[in-house]
C-alpha cells in the first residue's frame, strides 16, 4: 500500500511541475485569478443595472424658483407642456406654454428615447379646478422623463426631483394660491430629502432582488467559475494518452494488482489539479458570500463551491476517458458541461422527481440546482437551510442532498472513467501471464496470434457492397522463447509484426489467441519499454523523468548518485538539467533507454532504437546496449540488418506475421545463406585471372567471382588458388541480408507487384542454380514517375474539396459539433425569453404604465406637521377631506383615517427629531 501512496505522489507532482510550475503564469492566471476576477464581477453585477444612490437624512435646501430650474434644465430640455383636459375657458386656460387637449398627446410631444429622455422639461396634467372638472377643486398631475430620477442622492442638492419637479410643484402651488386668494406662496420654501430605508436596507434590498435574476438567468454564470479545471484536466489525461505516456507508465508499473497503475494516474490528475485549483474555488466562495449570499453561513458555501469543484473534476476524468485525441478533447467537454447547466437553468422550475434524476447523473445540474436553493433562501432574507426544502421553490430537494449527489459523483465519475478507459483503450488479457520464477526462460510465447477485427464503417460498407470484412492478421501463431540475459532481435520489413509482438510482450496489446509468458527473475523486477516513438513529458528535464520513472518503477527508490551514474552510462548526462523539449531525437533516444533501464527493470523491450538518429549516436545506443546484456533480458525489434548482425545473441525473422527463421546470427547464415564468395582479382602479370571450369562462377572484365557451399569446400578452393600462384583474393562469407532475402515473403510480393517484366538473370545466378546453396537475387523494375501535367485552378478547388469530404468520412464529429452546437444553443436562449412580450409601434403601449397612489385610499401614513398653532382641528378636517372623491365608498372613514395620521410638530428642530426617531422603521 505505502508502494501505491507513493506512485500516487509522485504523479502527482509530475502533474504539479507540468502544470503549474513550468507554467507559473498562465495557470495561476487560470485557476486562480480569471475565475475569482469573473465572480467578484458577478458579485458586483448586481448594482450593475441599478443606477447608484446614497440613502438616509439629508440636509436642508430652498426650493428653486421654476425660471432658475428652467435656466439649468437637464439635457437640453426646452419645451414645457400644458394638458389642460379641455378646459379652455376657466382658470386653467391662464397657462399659456405647450398646450395640449388631452394627457395621451405627451407622449407624441414629448416622445422619449429608448433612455427614457426627451425634449420636454415637464408636463402638467390638469384633471380639475374649482369652476371646472368634477371634483370642483385644483386636481392636477405633474409629468417627467422616466429617466430622471435615475438615482438618488440625500447628500446632494442636484437631484432631478429637486431641480425639476419641486420647482414646478411650487410654481404651480404658488400660482394656485395667488388666484384663489390672491396671496402668493412664500418665494424661499425650504425642502428636507430622506429616504424610507437605510442605505443598509437598500443594500439588502437590491441584493434580494438579485436573487431572482440568479434563479432565472445567472445561476449557470457562476458554474463557469469552477468548469475553468474541465479544460486543462481533460487535455492532460488525453495529451498523455495520445503521446502514449499513459501506456508507457502502465506496462512499466510493476503492480501486482493490474489495476492500481491506471487508479494511480487517475487519483494523481484528480489531486493535482484540485490542489491548483482548489484555491480559487475557495476565494470565489468568500465572495459570492460576502456579496450575494450574505445571509447564508459562509461555510455552506465554501462547502458547496469545494464539493462542486472535485465533482466536475471528477467528471472531467470520466469525459476524458473518451477522448483518444487531445485536439478537441479540452474544448468540447467545456462545451457539453455549459450546455448541461443552461439546460438546468431552464429547468430549475422542474417537479422534484426531475431535479433529483438530472442532479444525481449530471454536476451542472448539481450545481446548479443548489446554488437556485441558496437564491431563494436568500430571496426571503432568510439564510440557507440544508435540510429544509428552500421556500417558493417547485422541487422539494433539500441542499443536504445534492450535497451527498456531489460526494457520490466524486467517488463513482472517476470509476466509471477507469472502466470506459478499460473497455475502449485496454489491452489487459488473461493469456498474458506474469510470474516470478528463477527459469532460464524470460519470455516464452505459444502460438501467439494478434487479429485486428474490422472497423463498423468497413462491416457497413461490407454489407453494402455484399463482400466479406476479413480481419487483419498481424502476427499468426507465432512460438518463440528468450532465454534470460540474452538479446533477442525480432527482425523484418515493416509491416511483418515486430511491433505488434513486442507491444503484447508489454503488455500494450491485446491477444487473440495463444499465450504470452513473462519471468520475473524476482519480485519488483519489472519491465522497460522503449517504444518506437519516443514519449517524454516536454516540460520536464532529464533529471526529472529519471526520478520519476524510477519512483513509480521501483519499490527502493535509487539515490540521486545511482540515477546520475544510469544517465553517465546512456551518455545523456551533459543534458542532465535540458528539458526534454530542447533534446535532439538521438538524445532523446537515449534518455528513453534510461527510463526503461531505471527501476532495475529485469526484462526491456525497445521497438526500432535506433530509427530516425545519426550514426554516431547510433554506435553509441549499440554500446549502451551490449552494456547491458548479461545483466538484462533485451527483446529488440530492428529492420536494421547489421545491427541484428551485432546485437543479437538470437534473430527471429518475422514476415507478414510469420515466423520464418529463428537462431543465432552464425546459425542462420550457416542454414540458409547463400554459401561463400571468392572474388579473384585480376593480375598485373596475367591477362586475366584463371578460371575454375569446375566451379560455379560469373565472369567479369577485372574479376571472377566463385560461389562456394561451404567453409570446408571454401578452405579446399582456397588453397588451389595459392597452388596455382593465385594471390589477390577476397573472401567474403554469407551475411544476414542473405538470410533475410530468402525467406522475407516481401521480398517475392515486392517483385511480383513491381515488376512488369521477367528480370534478367546474371552468370552468378544461373550458376547459382546448380547448388544448394545459392540464391536467387531478384532484382526489382520498379516503374518509373510519370512527367505530370499542369493543373488549373477549378482542378485544385475540386481536389481539395474531394480531400476535405475524405477528412469528414473518416472524422465528422468535429464537423457535426460545429453545426449542432450554435443551432442548440440558439434553440435553448429562446426558453429564457417565453414570457417576454415584444414592444408594439403605438406610443402609448410602449409609454410607461403605472398605479398612481393617494393618500385618498392608503391610510398607513404618518404625516409629520407643523408648527401646531397654525393648524386647527378643523384645518386639519378639511384638509384630510380633500382627498376624498365623489362616489368613493367610505369616504368618512378615509378622512377620518387620514386626520388621525397627522402629527403636529412645533419646531423645525423638533420636526427633525422626530423623523429620525421614526426612520425607517
Amino acid at each position: 500500500m505505502a508502494f501505491f501512496l507513493r506512485q500516487i505522489w509522485t504523479l502527482t507532482v509530475k502533474n504539479l511541475l507540468i502544470a503549474l510550475v513550468r507554467h507559473p503564469f498562465s495557470t495561476p492566471f487560470r485557476a486562480f485569478l480569471l475565475p475569482c476576477i469573473f465572480v467578484g464581477f458577478l458579485a458586483y453585477a448586481r448594482s450593475l443595472f441599478i443606477p447608484p444612490s446614497r440613502y438616509g437624512i439629508g440636509d436642508t435646501h430652498a426650493v428653486r424658483s421654476l425660471l432658475d430650474a428652467l435656466n439649468d434644465a437637464p439635457g437640453g430640455r426646452d419645451r414645457f407642456a400644458l394638458v389642460n383636459s379641455g378646459f379652455t375657458d376657466g382658470d386653467i386656460a391662464t397657462w399659456q406654454i405647450l398646450e395640449l387637449d388631452q394627457e395621451q398627446d405627451l407622449v407624441t410631444e414629448c416622445r422619449n428615447s429608448i433612455r427614457g429622455t426627451s425634449d420636454c422639461f415637464a408636463g402638467i396634467v390638469f384633471f380639475s379646478s374649482p369652476e371646472e372638472g368634477p371634483l370642483g377643486q385644483w386636481n392636477y398631475s405633474l409629468r417627467a422623463d422616466g429617466g430622471l430620477q435615475s438615482g438618488i442622492n440625500v447628500f446632494s442638492g442636484d437631484n432631478d426631483i429637486q431641480r425639476v419637479l419641486l420647482p414646478v410643484q411650487h410654481a404651480v402651488d404658488s400660482a394656485i394660491s395667488r388666484i384663489g386668494n390672491g396671496t402668493p406662496l412664500p418665494n424661499v420654501v425650504e425642502e428636507y430629502i430622506y429616504t424610507s430605508m437605510t442605505q443598509e436596507q437598500r443594500n439588502d434590498q437590491i441584493r434580494v432582488r438579485y436573487m431572482s435574476g440568479i434563479i432565472n438567468i445567472l445561476a449557470v454564470a457562476f458554474f463557469i467559475g469552477i468548469v475553468l479545471i474541465t479544460y486543462q484536466l481533460t487535455g492532460l489525461v488525453a495529451t498523455e494518452r495520445e503521446i502514449g505516456m499513459a501506456q508507457l507508465l502502465d506496462s512499466m508499473m510493476p503492480n501486482t494488482r493490474r489495476w492500481e497503475p491506471q487508479m494511480a494516474r487517475i487519483i494523481a490528475n484528480h489531486l493535482a489539479f484540485d490542489l491548483i485549483y482548489a484555491p480559487g474555488w475557495i476565494v470565489m466562495a468568500i465572495i459570492l458570500s460576502g456579496g450575494v449570499f450574505s445571509r447564508t453561513n459562509a461555510g455552506i458555501v465554501v462547502i458547496n463551491n469545494i464539493l462542486g469543484g472535485l465533482a466536475v473534476s471528477s467528471f472531467s476524468i470520466l469525459g476524458a476517458s473518451l477522448f483518444r485525441r487531445a485536439q478537441l478533447s479540452g474544448i468540447s467537454l467545456v462545451i457539453t458541461l455549459m450546455l448541461l447547466a443552461v439546460v438546468a437553468q431552464v429547468v430549475g422550475k422542474g417537479s422534484t422527481g426531475a431535479v433529483t434524476i438530472l442532479s444525481l447523473f449530471f454536476t451542472p445540474f448539481t450545481y446548479v440546482n443548489f446554488t437556485i436553493v441558496m437564491a431563494r433562501w436568500e430571496r426571503q432574507n432568510q439564510a440557507t437551510n440544508l435540510v429544509q426544502a428552500a421556500p417558493e421553490n417547485p422541487s422539494t430537494l433539500p441542499g443536504i442532498v445534492l450535497w451527498v449527489f456531489f460526494i457520490l459523483q466524486i467517488v463513482i465519475y472517476p470509476l466509471i472513467g477507469a472502466w470506459v478507459e478499460r473497455f475502449l483503450y485496454g489491452t489487459a488479457s488473461k493469456e498474458r501471464v506474469v510470474s516470478v520464477s528463477d527459469s532460464s526462460t524470460a519470455i516464452s510465447l505459444d502460438r501467439f496470434t494478434k487479429r485486428y477485427p474490422p472497423t463498423i464503417g468497413t462491416q457497413l460498407w461490407a454489407k453494402l457492397t455484399r463482400k466479406r470484412a476479413a480481419d487483419v492478421v498481424a502476427v499468426n501463431e507465432l512460438s518463440l522463447t528468450a532465454t534470460r540475459g540474452e538479446i533477442l532481435v525480432l527482425l523484418g520489413a515493416n509491416g511483418s509484426g515486430k511491433s505488434t509482438t513486442l507491444d503484447s510482450i508489454a503488455g500494450l496489446n491485446s491477444i487473440s489467441s495463444g499465450s504470452i509468458a513473462v519471468n520475473y527473475l524476482q519480485q519488483g523486477a519489472g519491465l522497460g519499454l522503449c517504444p518506437q516513438k519516443n514519449v517524454l513529458w516536454d516540460e520536464l528535464t532529464v533529471e526529472e523523468h529519471v526520478r520519476i520513472i524510477n519512483k513509480v518503477k521501483s519499490k527502493v527508490i535509487a539515490p540521486k548518485r545511482e540515477n546520475r551514474e544510469l544517465l553517465e552510462s546512456c551518455d545523456i548526462v551533459s543534458k542532465i538539467k535540458a528539458k526534454a523539449k530542447t533534446l535532439s531525437g538521438g538524445q532523446k533516444r537515449k534518455l528513453q533507454l534510461a527510463l526503461m533501464f531505471t527501476g532495475g527493470s529485469s526484462i526491456c523491450a525497445v521497438d526500432e532504437v535506433s530509427s530516425g538518429i545519426d550514426p554516431l549516436s547510433r554506435r553509441k545506443i549499440w554500446d549502451i546496449l551490449l552494456s547491458e546484456r548479461g545483466r538484462r533480458t533485451i527483446i529488440l525489434t530492428t529492420h536494421f540488418l547489421d545491427e541484428a548482425d551485432l546485437l543479437a545473441d538470437h534473430i527471429a525473422i518475422l514476415s507478414k506475421g510469420l515466423l520464418k527463421a529463428s537462431g543465432t546470427s552464425v546459425a542462420l547464415k550457416h542454414k540458409l545463406g547463400s554459401g561463400y564468395r571468392v572474388h579473384v582479382y585480376k593480375s598485373a602479370r596475367t591477362a586475366g585471372p584463371h578460371v575454375y571450369q569446375d566451379y560455379p562462377h560469373s565472369q567479369h572484365d577485372e574479376q571472377t567471382t566463385y560461389l562456394l557451399p561451404s567453409s570446408a569446400e571454401t578452405a579446399r578452393f582456397l588453397t588451389r588458388l595459392e597452388s596455382d600462384g593465385m594471390t589477390e583474393y577476397q573472401v567474403s562469407g554469407p551475411t544476414i541480408e542473405d538470410v533475410f532475402l530468402k525467406v522475407a515473403d516481401e521480398v517475392q510480393s515486392g517483385h511480383d507487384e513491381l515488376s512488369t517484366a521477367p528480370a534478367r538473370e546474371s552468370s552468378d545466378e544461373k550458376s547459382a542454380k546448380h547448388t544448394t546453396v545459392g540464391v536467387t537475387e531478384n532484382r526489382l523494375n520498379v516503374p518509373e514517375l510519370l512527367p505530370g501535367r499542369r493543373i488549373n485552378l477549378t482542378g485544385q478547388l475540386r481536389i481539395l474539396f474531394q480531400k476535405r469530404m475524405t477528412i469528414f468520412r473518416r472524422n465528422a464529429l468535429p464537423y457535426i459539433a460545429a453545426l449542432l452546437i450554435p443551432i442548440i444553443a440558439a434553440g435553448l436562449v429562446t426558453l429564457f425569453m417565453n414570457d417576454y412580450e415584444r414592444p408594439g409601434c403605438d406610443p402609448i403601449e410602449i409609454a410607461a404604465q403605472f398605479d398612481p397612489s393617494s393618500l385618498s385610499t392608503e391610510g398607513n401614513y404618518d404625516i409629520l406637521i407643523g408648527p401646531s398653532d397654525a393648524f386647527s382641528p378643523g384645518l386639519i378636517q378639511m384638509y384630510a377631506q380633500s382627498f376624498t372623491r365623489e362616489g368613493q365608498e367610505s369616504t368618512g372613514d378615509n378622512a377620518t383615517r387620514l386626520a388621525e395620521s397627522v402629527n403636529l410638530t412645533n419646531s423645525l428642530p423638533e420636526f427633525k427629531d422626530i423623523i429620525e426617531e421614526r426612520y425607517a422603521k
